[in-house]
């Protein structure tokens, strides 16, 4: 038997400090130094078509992939404060009107790799 959509992992908040995830069952607050890509794409439904955004969560030595779709009460939320909490994302008219007009996968943000010294 499947998990229902109300106990998988999930978006459930964001803010200028970071989001608030649920990880089995479970919520807590991560920065958003921790969100380490962010991609956006349209993914079929019955009638059309929808936004879908991933995160790729750094969770200590494992990552966790959220995705968050635009029929989620989080979306509008998550949309606005994405360039805010992570400053190299556009806002979703930028990259929302460049899927709608090509669909496909784009990434909005993917955290720099650490600078190699020798």
């Amino acid at each position: 038997m499947s998990p229902s959509l109300d106990a998988r992992n999930a978006v459930k908040a964001v803010s200028q400090a970071g989001v608030v995830l649920a990880v089995s069952g479970c919520e807590r607050s991560i920065s958003w130094v921790a969100i380490s890509c962010v991609v956006a794409g349209l993914a079929a439904t019955g009638d059309g078509e929808m936004f879908v955004l991933a995160l790729e969560v750094d969770d200590g030595d494992t990552s966790r992939l959220f995705t968050v779709a635009e029929t989620e009460r989080i979306w509008t939320e998550l949309t606005a404060i994405l360039p805010v909490g992570l400053p190299a994302v556009a806002p979703f008219e930028h990259w929302g009107a460049a899927l709608a007009n090509k669909p496909g996968v784009v990434t909005l943000y993917e955290r720099p790799a650490p600078a190699v010294t020798s």
